[in-house]
């Protein structure tokens, strides 16, 4: 069972399943870490192989729709599933919620260089906890910190580095309740991720 879900992971990251399936396999990835780790491998390394491809001009429509996706929260459909029940809210509610990353009003200058933070809250299974997206830009360093009661977080774009470590999109980092972590954002691109957490001590 494993390997046939493993053998679908390509199609996944591509959009090419029904949504039956791209649900299945959404569920699947949120139960199991090593799933979640070989899609955003497989992510990764499509997305280095089309850099290296010779560039083809496609037509006008299906070049704006593709960029109309690109550009918008439909970017973070194979999240959706993970989104909504880890924050407690419906799909519409998360949808509107991922258009404030695109949306540079949004976000308020964090307490450290290169992070940005826009806050929300989340469903009543959450309270009194906070959430919210966290930007860091790409390469910028967050120090230590003290975390003051668990932390759950799932990568939406970018990487994080942490102790030698790469948490790719999809993959979800869990602190605990007094534990203390830094982290890096990959140098390729802004990290973003969305948070569930009862605050942070800098340390």
């Amino acid at each position: 069972m494993k390997q046939r879900l493993v053998d679908r992971i390509p199609d996944y990251v591509l959009g090419d399943l029904s949504e039956d399936e791209m649900r299945e396999i959404t569920k699947s990835i949120a139960d199991s870490p090593a799933l979640a780790r070989e899609a955003a491998m497989v992510r990764e390394a499509l997305t280095l192989h089309a850099g290296m491809l010779r560039p083809i001009a496609p037509p006008a429509a299906v070049r704006e729709r593709l960029l109309a996706t690109l550009d918008g929260v439909d970017r973070f459909r194979p999240f959706m599933t993970r989104l909504c029940e880890m924050l407690d809210l419906s799909e519409e509610a998360v949808r509107h919620l991922l258009a404030r990353i695109d949306d540079a009003s949004a976000w308020d200058v964090g307490p450290v260089p290169g992070l940005f933070l826009t806050h929300f809250q989340p469903g009543p299974r959450w309270a009194p906890a906070e959430a919210g997206f966290v930007r860091v830009t790409a390469g910028h360093a967050i120090p230590r910190h003290r975390h003051i009661g668990p932390e759950v977080a799932l990568v939406l774009e970018g990487t994080m580095c942490e102790d030698g470590v790469r948490h790719f999109p999809g993959e979800t980092v869990s602190c605990g309740a007094g534990s203390v972590h830094g982290f890096k954002a990959g140098s390729e691109r802004d990290l973003v991720f969305v948070v569930t957490h009862s605050g942070i001590e800098i340390l």
